[in-house]
C-alpha cells in the first residue's frame, strides 16, 4: 500500500507511507525476525475516505488471510496506522463501510444478512470504547454505505443484484426509513460523503494542475 500527498502550495505530489505493517508475532529475542503483512484497500462503494480526527479512514484487507481492517492516516504527521476494530469483526460478515457519527468513527457489519450492527468508537484509538449503538431489523435486503455526518442516520442500498438500487435513510432515533429518489439517475450509482470548506484547491496555481 503506497499512499501519495499532493501539495496545494507547491503543486507536486510526494510518497508520503509506503506500506503498512502489521506484527504477525512478537519475539524478544532481537536475531529473531519479527513477520509481518501487508494491507490493501478494498473495493467500497465510498473509496472517498471518512475523516475523524485529523485522519482519513478506509477498510483494508490483510492480503494473508483476507481478514478486515480500519486503516487510518494522519494527515498531519503523513502516517498510516491500524485501527483497533471491534471484537465482534471475529464472527461477523463484515461490509467494508466506515463513517462518522456525532464526531466519531463509525463502522457498520452485517451479522447473517438479517442485522445490522452499527459500531461507534466513543474514544479515538481505543479499542475499548467501541459501542454498539443499535441493531436494524427489518432491512435484511439493505446494505449500509455511509453515515450522514452531523446526523444520526444511516444510508442503506437494496443488495440485490438488479440493476435498480433503491436507497432509504435509515434514523438511528425514531428507528424508521424512508425511501431516497435521485432524480435522473437509472443505475449503478455510488454516494459519498463531502466536507464543505472556503479554500479552493486552485487557489494560487493553474486549475489544470491541482
Amino acid at each position: 500500500m503506497v499512499v501519495h500527498v499532493y501539495s496545494v502550495r507547491s503543486g507536486t505530489w510526494k510518497e508520503a507511507d509506503r506500506s503498512l505493517y502489521e506484527p504477525r508475532s512478537v519475539s524478544k529475542d532481537p536475531r529473531k525476525k519479527v513477520e509481518s503483512f501487508t494491507f490493501e484497500l478494498g473495493y467500497s462503494m465510498c473509496m472517498t475516505g471518512v475523516f475523524v480526527n485529523g485522519s482519513l479512514h478506509w477498510i483494508a484487507t490483510n492480503t494473508t488471510n483476507l481478514s478486515s481492517f480500519i486503516v487510518g492516516f494522519d494527515l498531519a504527521e503523513e502516517k498510516l496506522r491500524v485501527i483497533p476494530a471491534p471484537f465482534v469483526y471475529g464472527v461477523d460478515f463484515l461490509y467494508d463501510t466506515v463513517g462518522e457519527l456525532g464526531g466519531c468513527l463509525c463502522t457498520l457489519s452485517v451479522l447473517s444478512r438479517k442485522e445490522t450492527n452499527i459500531w461507534v468508537m466513543k474514544e479515538y484509538g481505543v479499542e475499548q470504547s467501541w459501542t454498539k449503538l443499535t441493531i436494524v431489523d427489518g432491512l435484511s435486503e439493505y446494505m449500509p454505505i455511509l453515515c450522514v455526518p452531523g446526523r444520526r442516520e444511516v444510508v442503506m442500498v437494496k443488495d440485490d443484484y438488479t440493476e435498480r438500487e433503491d436507497w432509504v435513510i435509515y434514523n438511528l432515533d425514531s428507528a424508521t426509513f424512508k425511501g431516497i429518489t435521485i432524480q435522473g439517475a437509472t443505475y449503478v450509482y455510488y454516494g459519498g460523503c463531502f466536507k464543505e470548506t472556503l479554500v479552493s484547491p486552485y487557489y494560487n496555481h493553474d486549475p489544470q494542475r491541482a
